[in-house]
């Protein structure tokens, strides 16, 4: 499921791109979402990949870092940088395994889901790691070093760490051969926790344990105390399979969180996430279930079947309601339309405040009509909670092509709801996560603590690209009790006018009335206040070019709202 946009993106990041040259197809960047999110990323491969060049026989590091530095970087500054590590990491658990690991030293370029699972994800979660062992400041510097040494040169990960070296004094061999040479990812377990206290202190004792079937590996763990009065976040290095640990507090501690943030590279426990499309689509063994042959809807599913399935059938099984009596818990399954299985669906669903009925949906408290939308969810097979259960309603054979294009690229999400036959998106979320085995109770009155972290200043800051006070200050005033709602006819609404042709002329724009004025004049009758006088008031920002003589036009109402 890559567009051809992707492809493009591919053939520039593989050195064959220009500094200060970023290629993106017309039609890509009209998207809204373009420009928080390709568009920045593009932007800066001119620092990473097009002024330092890779040096592909020892892997493609600069994915990983652009990832790093424009996507995770936007969604920091917009606090939501923890949601991004978790889906990072969620699609690192739903599609990489024995089969198909490799080290980040062999990435060239992503052609799957796994390729960019490894060499975007697992890379920008390493740079991240980086980051928090050697601190912002020094993270900051040793890229400013890396870029100035290897400018219009080819470099490596091993160059990215004598960068880091040279500014940090630290020797970090040992990080980027355990990250970048080898394979493998950490599986975390909490175990064993107590509080005993002594006097008017309190000792917390628990033991980590590195459960995977891999080497061992050397981690720095966050851990969150929630106590009765504040949320206190430690880091622990781990450098055995099980490591005892405690931590001593003034505060009855109510809840104990291992790396609530997703700040270590590892794979998530199934119970840590919420189910996500993205496990479904990771699968390489999957059944799709369709409403029996004497369903109305049968045609519309096995149409839809047979489009998404396209160049993958071996991957997927497709069987009616009647030919199966028992869901299996060792395959992703999709089931499509209404069939016998509807009330397992709905028995994961409620616990999320959710449900099928029988003429609309509800989704995370709120419901929607089935009439003319399109939905998909997903579930946990309470069977097997590494594999998903989807359950899939579309609204009619309009629907299809458009859903096939567009649900690849929704996989981090529980569910979504389409409406139309374009279709459009109109709801999409993640499911709570509830139980995870990385959160322990410590007390009884643990049910509702949750924890409370300081918001992390973001790696950069970006200028507003407009002035919030300046704007509140104008809605202030137009606003105020004093301009009695800008009536029409009214003192106050000629006051209105006159302030907005003062801000025209201060902020430079020109007169543009055929008076030579900013007003212009004109007269109306309304019903019960005859004729009024009214006035537009009318700027002009010069275009530059004199060739073109199209105008564009920005109107608003001042005399009410």
């Amino acid at each position: 499921p890559y567009s051809k946009f992707a492809l493009v993106e591919n053939f520039w990041e593989t050195g064959y791109g220009m500094p200060s040259f970023t290629l993106l197809g017309e039609k890509i960047i009209r998207f809204p979402f373009i420009l928080h999110s390709s568009y920045p990323h593009e932007l800066l491969h001119n620092w990473w990949g097009n002024s330092v060049y890779v040096d592909f026989d020892k892997g493609n590091w600069c994915e990983g870092l652009t990832a790093y530095m424009a996507d995770h970087l936007i969604k920091e500054q917009r606090g939501q940088a923890e949601e991004y590590r978790r889906s990072t990491l969620q699609k690192f658990t739903d599609f990489i395994n024995d089969g198909n690991d490799f080290p980040l030293s062999k990435f060239l370029s992503r052609h799957d889901g796994s390729s960019e699972a490894i060499g975007y994800g697992k890379s920008l979660m390493v740079f991240h790691m980086l980051r928090n062992l050697v601190g912002d400041e020094n993270f900051t510097k040793s890229l400013q070093v890396f870029n100035r040494n290897n400018k219009f040169k080819k470099a490596s990960f091993d160059d990215i760490r004598i960068a880091f070296e040279a500014v940090t004094g630290k020797d970090l061999k040992w990080f980027f051969v355990q990250w970048i040479e080898k394979t493998g990812s950490p599986t975390l377990s909490l175990e064993n926790s107590k509080v005993e206290q002594f006097g008017d202190t309190y000792q917390i004792s628990f033991t980590i344990k590195q459960t995977q079937k891999g080497d061992l590996l050397k981690l720095n763990v966050p851990v969150a105390f929630v106590t009765n009065k504040e949320t206190q976040l430690e880091v622990f290095e781990l450098t055995d399979k099980e490591t005892k640990l405690s931590f001593t507090t003034k505060n009855e501690p109510l809840k104990i969180l291992v790396d609530p943030q997703f700040d270590v590279f590892r794979n998530l426990d199934p119970r840590e996430i919420p189910a996500a499309l993205t496990t479904a689509y990771g699968s390489e063994n999957s059944l799709i279930v369709l409403p029996s042959k004497s369903n109305n809807d049968y045609q519309l599913y096995e149409d839809f079947a047979n489009q998404w399935i396209k160049g993958s059938e071996d991957e997927f099984q497709i069987l009616t309601e009647n030919e199966i009596d028992n869901l299996p818990s060792d395959k992703a399954i999709w089931i499509l339309g209404n069939t016998k299985f509807q009330s397992l669906v709905n028995n994961s669903l409620k616990q999320f405040n959710s449900e099928i009925q029988k003429d609309s949906i509800k989704l995370d408290s709120k419901s929607f009509p089935n009439t003319g939308n399109s939905f998909i969810a997903s579930i946990k097979n309470p069977n097997n909670l590494n594999n998903v259960i989807l359950y899939l309603s579309i609204a009619n054979k309009n629907a299809i092509d458009g859903l096939v294009r567009k649900l690849p690229h929704y996989g981090k999400y529980s569910y979504l709801g389409f409406e139309g036959d374009e279709p459009t998106n109109i709801a999409k979320g993640q499911w709570a996560v509830i139980n995870s085995p990385l959160v322990k109770s410590l007390s009884t009155r643990s049910e509702k603590a949750e924890p409370e972290f300081k918001q992390r200043e973001a790696l950069a800051k970006l200028a507003p690209v407009f002035s919030s006070k300046r704007m509140m200050e104008h809605i202030t005033f137009l606003a105020s009790d004093k301009m009695k709602g800008r009536e029409l006819g009214s003192s106050e609404l000629d006051s209105a006018a006159n302030y907005i042709a003062d801000k025209f002329k201060e902020y430079g724009l020109e007169p543009g009335s055929d008076d030579g004025t900013f007003f212009q004049i004109f007269e109306k009758a309304f019903h019960g206040k005859g004729n009024l006088k009214l006035k537009n008031i009318i700027g002009i920002i010069p275009g530059t070019n004199p060739n073109l003589k199209e105008a564009v036009v920005v109107s608003a109402h001042y005399d009410h709202l």
